[in-house]
């Protein structure tokens, strides 16, 4: 069984040339070495968490604020559930003070994103947003998906705008995926068997 569960990890583990990056993070790297760049980088994490003995964090997203494109932005890096591995950035522009820098914000990351990725997809949808408290509900979307695992909605509610960009490393989240139902599996015991 511990050597299907390796072949798997393996098999679903990306090279390094397929990653993912966003500023000096990239995707496949150790929650330890991602805490180790922060710390020379000097971004204040914020784990959410207890920090574990040895000085391990024991959440699965780590966040921090940041400045982009001249306003307030929570990152939040996500890690495999067992093997704690970063297969997820997403960037949060929240509170957009006003309909116009919302829509102004989401053409300056379209355009920056355009240049870098090829364009898959344009979606209209609906759909609902958390800020802080407060639920938005009935906002309408516009989500524009990239090649490769990366895409940008912009959330329309009411008076206020918000801006969401994803990077998502789509092997990794297979991976968290099957370590999510392996770790069901294992709190399950003997049950599981049944």
């Amino acid at each position: 069984m511990k050597k299907i569960i390796l072949i798997m990890v393996m098999i679903l583990l990306p090279v390094q040339g397929n990653a993912l990056e966003f500023d000096v993070w990239k995707t496949g790297e150790a929650k330890n070495k991602v805490i180790d760049t922060a710390k020379r980088e000097k971004i204040e994490l914020n784990t959410h968490a207890k920090v574990v003995r040895g000085g391990g964090v024991a959440s699965n997203e780590i966040h921090y604020s940041s400045s982009l494109f001249k306003e307030e932005a929570k990152v939040s890096l996500v890690f495999t559930k067992k093997s704690n591995v970063l297969y997820g950035i997403i960037i949060d522009w929240r509170d957009l003070e006003t309909t116009e820098r919302g829509e102004a914000l989401y053409e300056k990351i379209e355009n920056t994103l355009g240049e870098k990725y090829i364009k898959d997809e344009e979606v209209a949808g609906k759909g609902s947003i958390r800020n802080n408290k407060e639920i938005f509900k009935d906002c309408t979307t516009t989500t524009t998906k990239y090649k490769g695992g990366i895409s940008s909605t912009l959330f329309r509610c009411h008076e206020k705008r918000f801006v969401s960009v994803r990077y998502i490393d789509n092997k990794l989240e297979q991976q968290n995926v099957f370590e999510e139902k392996n770790a069901v599996k294992e709190r399950n015991g003997d049950s599981g068997k049944f």
